[in-house]
């Protein structure tokens, strides 16, 4: 959910003060006591992107406060212009703190003593090749929107300060050693070695041109861990499955012609139909309102590729919500004020069906709202699966009182489908070269040394 809704900010405000303890305790973010991975990693160094930890839907990192990190090889806090300042030995606990009072960054070493203050960019480097550093119980300065869970990392822990508030956390680390944990995330069956592959070759593909595309305006960082460039959970979610998919594909990319493709991408499920590849759906071949309603009533069909077999999963492909009216009707009234909520009407759709534009009816306005992040915004929070759905309203009188959404796949439809991947695999044996093939037709598989 947004977390701009003033009616969610009071609540929460009010629900707090009956919460023993730290709130944080009661969210879903991931605490480790210990670094999962016990040893180091292999460690793939040449091409190492810089990524800006802890970032906002809009790509924004937070300054963090206060966190704790254990690393599992002994390490070096580098300071900016002293050089090395201070060592530390593996599997201890220390401290990075902002003291406001003093407008100093505080390190303590695990026995509760400072061992360096600083005003100044600073690093911790662990000695070996491949060590983990894990980020602890990290205190940001923006508490709503981000993930604070902890994270596994490997490379170079830089931070900047921000003045009067925190630090910024980049981990400028090798592509390579980023991509098992991001297929961790896309991947229906975390044990399908042909599914994980697949999976890997667009994430390379994404992490390496995102890299040289260079997508962030910051002079300190290349892309962000959040969706605004591509969601980086730490080391920590990553199986044998996912790292041995990673290995087995190690330096393929996605090229068109002599160059690596800008296209190539990766979504939930598409529902049937992808931008490029057909996946055995059942669109209708036009989209006029009664057939495009037809068609998100109908079940989908048994041969589907992005069907799970597992139905409580099948939500990703065919989907139904229910919006209260009152909800949609104040979120439009604080930017368009449109008085009482009348109508939502599509405007425009793409030739898939995607609503591209979609009116906003009330009695004393009319807004048109354009694209779908901007959409899913206005109608749901920001929680809608996709862009293909149709609005049916129940009325109460003369408004109505709900809207009710059918929709059909989850994500954005570009690229690669992840269910429709897992279903070629699972139940046509596709090997991950021809899974590409189907998803990418014009592009090649390319290794590069990264």
């Amino acid at each position: 959910m947004s977390n701009d809704e003033p009616f969610f900010i009071k609540k929460t405000k009010k629900l707090s003060k009956h919460v023993k303890g730290k709130k944080d305790n009661l969210l879903y973010w991931t605490r480790l006591a210990w670094p999962v991975h016990k040893k180091p990693l292999k460690f793939y160094g040449k091409k190492k992107v810089r990524i800006a930890m802890y970032s906002d839907k809009n790509g924004n990192p937070s300054p963090i406060k206060f966190f704790n990190f254990i690393a599992n090889s002994d390490f070096i806090i580098e300071d900016s212009i002293l050089g090395k300042a201070v060592e530390g030995k593996a599997n201890s606990q220390w401290t990075v703190k902002y003291n406001s009072f003093n407008r100093v960054y505080e390190i303590t070493d695990n026995t509760a003593v400072i061992a360096h203050t600083t005003r100044r960019k600073f690093k911790i480097i662990p000695k070996t090749k491949g060590g983990i550093i894990l980020i602890k119980n990290p205190v940001l300065t923006v508490e709503k929107g981000i993930n604070r869970g902890d994270k596994e990392l490997t490379g170079e822990i830089n931070l900047i300060p921000k003045i009067n508030t925190g630090l910024i956390m980049v981990n400028k680390t090798p592509i390579e050693n980023c991509v098992a944990a991001i297929v961790s995330l896309w991947a229906p069956d975390k044990t399908s070695i042909e599914e994980l592959k697949a999976i890997a070759v667009v994430v390379r593909t994404k992490l390496l041109k995102m890299f040289y595309t260079k997508k962030s305006s910051s002079p300190y960082y290349d892309i962000c861990d959040s969706n605004y460039h591509m969601v980086f959970p730490g080391l920590q979610t990553e199986n044998s499955h996912c790292v041995k998919a990673a290995e087995l594909t190690r330096g393929e990319v996605l090229y068109r012609n002599n160059s690596l493709s800008s296209t190539v991408d990766i979504h939930t499920a598409c529902g049937g139909f992808t931008d490029r590849a057909n996946d055995k759906g059942s669109r209708p071949s036009s989209i006029t309102p009664f057939d495009f309603y037809k068609w998100t009533l109908q079940s989908p069909p048994d041969n589907l590729l992005c069907l799970p077999t597992d139905k409580k999963m099948a939500s990703n492909v065919h989907w139904t919500i229910i919006l209260d009216g009152k909800w949609i009707e104040k979120r439009a009234n604080r930017k368009y004020k449109i008085g009482k909520l009348k109508a939502l009407v599509p405007l425009k759709r793409k030739k898939d069906g995607r609503v591209e534009t979609l009116r906003i009816e009330g009695t004393a306005n009319t807004a048109v709202i354009r694209g779908f992040k901007n959409i899913s915004n206005m109608l749901a929070s920001g929680i809608l699966r996709s862009s293909i759905f149709n609005i049916r309203p129940i009325f109460d009188g003369k408004y109505p009182e709900y809207f009710i959404l059918r929709g059909i796949g989850t994500g954005h439809g570009k690229g690669l489908c992840a269910w429709g991947a897992h279903g070629m695999v699972k139940n046509y044996g596709y090997k991950y070269r021809k899974v590409l093939k189907h998803y990418f037709p014009k592009l090649k598989i390319k290794k590069l040394k990264l």
